[in-house]
Parts: structure tokens; sequence; C-alpha cells
């Protein structure tokens, strides 16, 4: 299991023990976060809690990926590629591949 879902089932499961910790999570669900990561999370960043009902789940989606290009560092990090050196000497074929 991923530490974010860890992270996320100890969060969820503290929330259904405790009755005060759940209503400080829903009020100011970064600060809650915050304190049980242990760092700050960037203002930029904004975190909400949802909470489900028996009529109503929500389906969390990952971020969608962002088309554009790569550099040509990150294209030289995953180009795959293979070179082929082939010589004849005396009727004799070699070759070598990388």
């Amino acid at each position: 299991m991923s530490d974010r879902k860890q992270t996320e089932a100890k969060i969820a499961t503290k929330s259904l023990e405790n009755p005060e910790y759940r209503k400080q999570l829903i009020a100011n669900p970064k600060a809650v976060l915050s304190q049980e990561l242990g760092q700050q999370i960037p203002n930029n960043i904004t975190v909400e809690v949802l909470e489900e009902t028996d009529k109503k789940i929500y389906l969390v989606l990952p971020p969608a990926v962002v088309d554009e290009e790569l550099s040509e560092k990150q294209l030289e990090a995953v180009a795959g590629g293979c070179w082929v050196l082939v010589s004849q000497s005396d009727d004799c074929w070699v070759g070598v591949t990388g």
C-alpha cells in the first residue's frame, strides 16, 4: 500500500473514532493534514474533505496528464534504443548489438 493510501486510511479511521478530530478535519483540512504529515502544505495546494453519506459517494480521479513536449533530458531518460555494428572480414560476419 502506498504511503498516501496508508495516510488516508489512518486519517479516515481516526475521524471515525474521534468526532472532534472529524469536525476539525472538515473545518480545516489543510491544518489537520499538515499536522498528520509533520510538514507544512504549500500555499498553492488546496485540501478538500468530502464526507460521503449513504446516498452519496465520491470517486476520486488522478490528475489528467498534461499534454506537453518532453525536454531533451527527459527524452534521453525514457528513450530506448538499439545499435548494431556489423562487419565482414575474410568471409566471416561479426555482429555486435547494444
